[in-house]
């Protein structure tokens, strides 16, 4: 069907170079790319069948090693962007202690001053696991003012449950809601389910409603969370996966490091974030809802059509910002990110951000354990929108610093709701800003 296809394209455009109809040419090739999505979607049908099949034997005979990877497969997860480059193997692996040395530095040199709390080999890690809530401190005053906080409001309503169960419910709808955005294809680490069977499980589809038993499993877990002011180890460990960058560089600067959360745990804190969405400015586009990179590139478009009218040209400068999301500081995030929030929903952000550990494992199994102690993991739920909340002040004053009273003139508009001034000079989408320049006419 695919070389009938290339032959009706080549027909086709014999006959318009020529002038001739080609409407029932038009009509043909309609009715045989249909024929091919449909016997694609059959043998991707067949494909998820099958796989099925062999996790349900699997998970029968004990080969729970296989079922995991089957179920992954079915789940279609990959890791690293779209973009990824396949083709090319890079030369070098960096080790365990590459990526030690590499995390403990500064963000501005490229790691996130991390404390490390263990390194050997893969096969000890679950003597570690088992330290579980024990690895984690109090890492600024802000957490130790907070656990101060919910420790003395737990004992003020001890006799009042109803309130705890109130925000554990809360808690469940709003992971339920997270869970129904959730997208397949992304990859989790080996001892998570991935996302498509946690909501298979928790919000079901229009044949099957879901398991009534996960989801009393998973309420109770809600209130459990809300009465211990806890959540489970597993949701706050990650794997950093370093993915090469094919920039010419060494080391670890040649790898992007992706880290891969537990699904559950992304959506909780992803219901929780969403729960009182932040006010981001009007400029900040990447990981902003209902913004997109291409909304960016029409307000610039028309901007640079309005002033070339007037003979005024633009000049676009884009700065890539290094390490930008392990960068920040904890104390910044905190001051600007979780304003007008509820000191419950705050503790856990925070928490989210302060009791953060990743593990990374090499070729030959050797593995390192860190806690981050600046910025926030790229990938997290909420991460790009606390990137540009906490960055927009630093934006602002950059301008101010920087640039002359007649370019804010002619890039300042006033939003059509509420009237209030909006600068157009500077366009950030996640970790990138674009800086628009002007060239005055000359007289």
């Amino acid at each position: 069907m695919l070389e009938k296809r290339w032959r009706l394209r080549s027909e086709m455009y014999q006959l318009s170079s020529e002038g001739a109809s080609t409407s029932s040419l038009e009509r043909r090739l309609q009715d045989l790319s249909s024929q091919i999505r449909r016997r694609r979607q059959l043998l991707w049908d067949e494909r998820q069948s099958i796989l099925a099949h062999q996790v349900v034997q699997e998970a029968h005979e004990g080969h729970w090693r296989q079922a995991w990877c089957d179920a992954h497969r079915i789940a279609h997860g990959g890791i690293g962007l779209r973009s990824r480059v396949y083709h090319q193997i890079p030369a070098y692996g960096p080790t365990a202690s590459d990526w030690k040395l590499a995390m403990t530095q500064a963000g501005k040199d490229g790691g996130c001053s991390a404390h490390i709390l263990w390194e050997g080999n893969l096969d000890d890690f679950s003597g570690i696991q088992h330290l579980g809530q024990f690895l984690f401190q109090p890492s600024t005053q802000t957490m130790q003012n907070l656990m101060k906080h919910n420790e003395n409001r737990r004992e003020q309503i001890s006799s009042q449950g109803h309130d705890f169960v109130r925000q554990a419910d809360a808690d469940y709808e709003s992971t339920i809601q997270y869970l129904k955005q959730f997208q397949r294809g992304y990859a989790v680490p080996h001892w998570s389910l991935p996302n498509p069977i946690w909501k298979y499980l928790l919000v079901g589809n229009r044949v099957y409603p879901g398991s009534s038993l996960t989801k009393n499993v998973f309420r109770c877990l809600c209130q459990l969370i809300r009465c211990t002011n806890q959540v489970p180890f597993l949701w706050q460990l990650s794997i950093g996966q370093p993915i090469p960058k094919h920039n010419d560089k060494s080391v670890t600067h040649a790898f992007r490091l992706i880290y891969l959360l537990d699904s559950l745990g992304k959506a909780w804190y992803g219901g929780l974030w969403n729960r009182e969405p932040p006010d981001i400015g009007h400029t900040a586009f990447g990981g902003v809802k209902h913004r997109s990179r291409e909304e960016a590139i029409v307000v610039l478009r028309v901007w640079q059509y309005r002033l070339n009218q007037v003979g005024i040209k633009l000049v676009a400068l884009l700065h890539d910002i290094r390490n930008a999301f392990p960068s920040l500081d904890w104390q910044k995030i905190e001051r600007k990110a979780f304003p007008h929030r509820s000191r419950s929903d705050v503790y856990f952000l925070v928490l989210r951000i302060h009791q953060a550990l990743t593990l990374i494992i090499d070729a030959i199994q050797e593995c390192v354990l860190f806690c981050p102690l600046t910025g926030v993991r790229q990938g997290d739920a909420g991460a790009a929108q606390q990137f540009s909340k906490t960055f927009d002040s630093a934006i602002r004053r950059w301008n101010a610093e920087n640039f002359t009273v007649l370019e804010k003139a002619y890039m300042t508009t006033r939003d059509p709701w509420s009237q209030s001034a909006v600068y157009l000079g500077t366009y950030l989408f996640a970790d990138d800003l674009l800086k628009v320049l002007i060239i005055p006419p000359s007289k």
